[in-house]
Formats: structure tokens, C-alpha cells, sequence
């Protein structure tokens, strides 16, 4: 097996007694390659930490944020996770899966970790975040004779929240993605959005969609109105 790896050599030598074998190290040359190729192996993972795409990281961010809202826990119980991480470079399959262990741990070690109530308060999704979900379930509501209405709309609000306080969007920004979901331009692509979570999802992709298609439209003349053009039709 170290052959195999090239940390030993063989050497085959006739003597009185017959064939005989001897093993000895590998050259240096031989073991620094196989030691670089070992680490650009390991560090071209995509499932060690410091390798996880911004898309990852930002869907772990906001499976964090979620989760801590739901047990009540302080949010930056994720920041304390992301920093030993980053710290350790660890890998794993389940990011989501590594968190919710490490609430775990905190939770049995009697850590610090509940939030206040005026901190749950301030995590609470605002009155608008709760009317622009609304916005949303109306219009699934009106395209889909079948569609239930969801029997917590404040889980569908918290994602409205993640996309204002976590990704940096505005209200506007909201209600213009769906706006453009809705109409005629995004009807090719309302079938992935069935709910909030995929709302989130998939908003930078519809955000870009929405910003092509207004900033794409023919624009008049400065000085020109478009009522007075009607009207001399």
C-alpha cells in the first residue's frame, strides 16, 4: 500500500538465496507531487466549508436564520458557527444537517443561547412583510382553482423577512418580482415558484428577469406625453 502511494520503492536484487525484494523511501520529488496533489484534491472539494458556492452559503444563512426563529434561539448563534468553521475548514454533505447539530450541542450545554422576548419581537415578520405575502398567496390564489391556502401565513412572511434583512432587497423589489411572475413575461417560469420558500429561492434569478425587463422598455423622449400622443391618434 505504500508503494501504492508512492512514499516506498522496491528493489529487486539477485543474491545467493534468491530474488529478493527491498523497500526504500520514495524520493523527494516523488513525495512532494503526491502531497500537492493530495491538497488540490482536498481543497477543489466543493464540500469543505471555504469551498461552498455563495448560492450554498446563502441558503444555509437563511436555513440558519429560520431555524434560530423558530426555537427562539438568538440569531447569531450562526455567526458563532461560521466563524469555528471557517476556523476549521470542515467538510460535510449536509450543512443544514451540521447546524442543526451544533444548535444541539449548544442547547445541551446550557449555552446562552435563548433570545429575549423583545429579541423575538424584533425577529417577528412586520405587518408589511405579512401584506406583501398575502400579495402573494392572492395572486397563486387567483391563477390555481386548486391552491390552499396556507395554514401559517407567518412562515410564508418570514421569508419576505429573509429577503429584506438577509439578501438586501426592498419591498419594491418584491412586489415587482412578482408582479413579473405574474404577468405575461414570467409565465414561462411561475410552475418553480409554488410557494414563499421558492419565492426566496429563486428571487435573484427573477429580480434579474424583472430589472432586464423595465429597464428594457422604449422610453420617450424627454418633454414628450404619452397622453398627448394618444390623443392626436
Amino acid at each position: 500500500g505504500m508503494v501504492k502511494k508512492g512514499i516506498l520503492k522496491t528493489l529487486r536484487r539477485k543474491t545467493d538465496q534468491g530474488m529478493m525484494i527491498y523497500y526504500t523511501f520514495a524520493p523527494v520529488s516523488v513525495l512532494t507531487s503526491a502531497v500537492v496533489t493530495l491538497s488540490a484534491t482536498e481543497y477543489s472539494d466543493s464540500n469543505y466549508f471555504l469551498n461552498l458556492s455563495n448560492e450554498t452559503y446563502a441558503e444555509l444563512h437563511a436555513y440558519a436564520l429560520e431555524l434560530c426563529d423558530r426555537e427562539g434561539l438568538r440569531r447569531e448563534l450562526f455567526e458563532d458557527f461560521n466563524l469555528y468553521q471557517r476556523s476549521q475548514n470542515r467538510r460535510s454533505f449536509d450543512w443544514c444537517a451540521e447546524f442543526e447539530r451544533w444548535v444541539r450541542r449548544e442547547i445541551a450545554s446550557n449555552a446562552p443561547v435563548l433570545a429575549s422576548a423583545q429579541e423575538l419581537a424584533e425577529t417577528k415578520p412586520t405587518m408589511e412583510e405579512f401584506e406583501m405575502a398575502q400579495y402573494f398567496i392572492r395572486h397563486l390564489a387567483s391563477i390555481d382553482p386548486q391552491f390552499e391556502m396556507p395554514d401559517n401565513v407567518q412562515s410564508w412572511a418570514k421569508q419576505i423577512k429573509i429577503l429584506l434583512d438577509t439578501e438586501g432587497y426592498t419591498l419594491l423589489d418584491i412586489k415587482s418580482a412578482i408582479d413579473w411572475l405574474f404577468s405575461a413575461k414570467g409565465d414561462w417560469f411561475r410552475p418553480n415558484v409554488p410557494d414563499a420558500y421558492h419565492l426566496r429561492k429563486h428571487f435573484k434569478r427573477l429580480i434579474s428577469n424583472t430589472r432586464s425587463f423595465r429597464d428594457g422598455k422604449p422610453r420617450l423622449p424627454d418633454g414628450v406625453n404619452i397622453f398627448d400622443i394618444i390623443g392626436r391618434e
